[in-house]
């Protein structure tokens, strides 16, 4: 699940994959388990990616998108919390 700043553009439509290659990306560490299966499943499917930061944990994560530094993928259960904000704004 990627996760980004709750009014970014990001959910206006559609995410090519140009986009997410030229967009800044907050990673996990990856001597860390959750960093190598993004690295593997997502990032090895773009051409190329920005690096924007890696952080050690998913709460600093979280705050990095929140504040728009960048985009992140995270699982739904780490972002559960963020996913319940959304639906009842609908």
């Amino acid at each position: 699940m990627s996760s980004h700043a709750p009014n970014s553009a990001w959910l206006q439509g559609e995410v090519t994959l140009d986009a997410l290659a030229k967009a800044p990306w907050i990673l996990r560490e990856k001597a860390r388990v959750p960093g190598k299966i993004v690295d593997y499943l997502l990032l090895s499917h773009l051409p190329q990616f920005q690096m924007g930061m890696e952080l050690g944990n998913s709460e600093a994560i979280k705050h990095a998108v929140r504040h728009d530094l960048g985009i992140s993928c995270l699982s739904r259960r780490v972002i559960a919390e963020q996913l319940e904000q959304v639906h009842w704004l609908k």
